[in-house]
């Protein structure tokens, strides 16, 4: 575990990179005020329905209201839903401080669609999960076993045709925002 100033270097060059790469990034100090912050974006977003990983740390943030509908992305009859859904709400194993990059893996709990499909991804990364490089995400997974996909998100997906005009939201979310939770133990 880093001492805090090291872990509070390694969050700012994070958020750096992130904001440099497209991205939205707020740091919130526990999961109540995550909480807040991700029905307050859902809200000004006017997003109706939204689709969250089915992980607890994650599934409990985000509220149904009378105009807001919440599906988890693993029940089996919301799979058709990803595409409708205003946004995508997941969990991060990682954050790499050099490129912001986020990291995800995929499994039936926490399907690739949920971050690819909707327009809006909100990620949720915990302050101690932030690595320096692409090398010590993957050390970090070295003594366990490694999902059968790993996802890297650096800000929201943009693709440029010949002329050199770059287009969001093509082949991933137009917009990506990270929660990083920097309360005690992160």
């Amino acid at each position: 575990m880093l001492a805090e100033p090291e872990a509070a270097a390694l969050r700012t060059r994070f958020a750096d990179a992130l904001v440099r790469a497209g991205g939205e990034w707020f740091a919130v100090p526990d999961a109540a005020a995550a909480a807040r912050v991700v029905n307050d974006i859902l809200h000004a977003a006017c997003v109706s329905s939204v689709a969250v990983d089915d992980t607890p740390g994650v599934r409990t943030l985000v509220t149904a209201t009378e105009q807001r509908s919440v599906f988890l992305s693993s029940t089996v009859q919301n799979k058709h839903r990803f595409a409708e859904a205003g946004a995508g709400v997941t969990g991060a194993l990682a954050g790499i401080a050099a490129t912001g990059t986020l990291v995800l893996a995929a499994s039936r709990s926490t399907p690739r669609s949920t971050s690819l499909l909707p327009p809006l991804h909100i990620a949720i990364l915990d302050g101690k999960d932030i690595v320096g490089t692409l090398a010590e995400s993957f050390a970090r997974f070295a003594a366990h076993a490694l999902p059968s996909q790993i996802i890297h998100i650096t800000g929201p997906s943009r693709t440029g045709d010949i002329e050199h005009d770059l287009t969001r939201g093509v082949h991933g979310p137009q917009r990506v925002v990270v929660l990083c939770l920097t309360g005690a133990g992160s």
